[in-house]
């Protein structure tokens, strides 16, 4: 009778052993890519997130000052709900508009302003209101209050982008403020995670300004007023382009680099509407291009 020959058990742990370190290579680079996965996934919603917010911008920034004082024969206080007198306050971390935004015949004021951390937002009454970031830019519409001043509108702000970590501007003096939060990266001896500040890793993207003003020669312009005074009245209807930047920061930090996703989002857009200060209200003369 013939013997039947098996595997040793020298052999089957052996095989076991290496079946052992192929899965756990193979699940190695599973994890891998799904950690890569997830650090896509939420760059990609940064950058939609933010793509759509500078979109809205353009479109707001396109209907300012529509319709104009030049739409009608009789001359309207700035008050008339009527009437879109342009940008209304200039800042680099709080624009107010008024223009027919959204198409419906009525006259919007528009309002963009950077909010800190603590959800404290860039104001006349807080122009410089510090704090901490990442912060928010936040986007109120109303329809236009007769018989109201444009910078004394009310607000209702419904739509915002957060993980902004640019905020010159909203600090003391006009400066940018901390950036909360840390970042592991892999800088130490034999690829070892090191953990360092936000403030630190992402210091080349918070000083700069969120909105900037442009002249009609394209010069850039140092605003930071409303047209409540003639001397902002004269500051602001020379202005006729405006950009703006936000450099947005992930919550969560990618897990091959130990690095938060950040994205740079910035658009420019031009005022098709002057300022009805530009020329023609109130004796002023008339600004070149308008």
């Amino acid at each position: 009778m013939r013997r039947q020959k098996g595997f040793s058990l020298v052999e089957l742990m052996i095989v076991v052993a290496i079946l052992t370190i192929v899965m756990g290579v193979i699940f190695q680079q599973i994890v891998s890519l799904q950690r890569r996965a997830r650090a896509e996934e939420t760059k990609q919603d940064i950058f939609s997130e933010g793509r759509g917010f500078v979109e809205q911008f353009s479109r707001d920034i396109h209907q300012t000052g529509y319709p104009s004082y030049k739409s009608y024969t009789a001359t309207l206080v700035p008050s008339d709900a009527r009437l879109a007198v342009g940008i209304v306050r200039a800042t680099p971390t709080d624009l107010v508009l008024e223009g027919d935004v959204d198409g419906d015949g009525l006259v919007d004021s528009v309002e963009y302003s950077v909010c800190n951390n603590a959800g404290v937002c860039a104001s006349p009454a807080t122009p410089n209101p510090g704090g901490t970031c990442p912060c928010s830019l936040q986007r109120s519409q109303v329809v236009k209050l007769g018989g109201t001043n444009p910078w004394a509108q009310p607000t209702s702000p419904s739509t915002q982008v957060n993980g902004l970590i640019n905020s010159l501007g909203l600090g003391g003096g006009g400066a940018a403020v901390l950036i909360t939060g840390q970042s592991a990266t892999k800088t130490g001896a034999q690829g070892t995670f090191v953990v360092q500040n936000d403030d630190t890793l992402f210091a080349g993207m918070k000083n700069q300004a969120i909105f900037t003003y442009y002249d009609t020669t394209g010069a850039l312009m140092a605003v930071n007023t409303d047209i409540s005074t003639a001397a902002g009245q004269g500051v602001i209807r020379r202005i006729r382009t405006v950009r703006i930047a936000m450099n947005l920061l992930g919550s969560s930090a990618d897990g091959q680099t130990g690095m938060k996703p950040s994205a740079a989002l910035g658009g420019i857009a031009k005022l098709a509407n002057c300022s009805m200060y530009s020329g023609g209200f109130a004796g002023l003369p008339a600004v070149t291009g308008c």
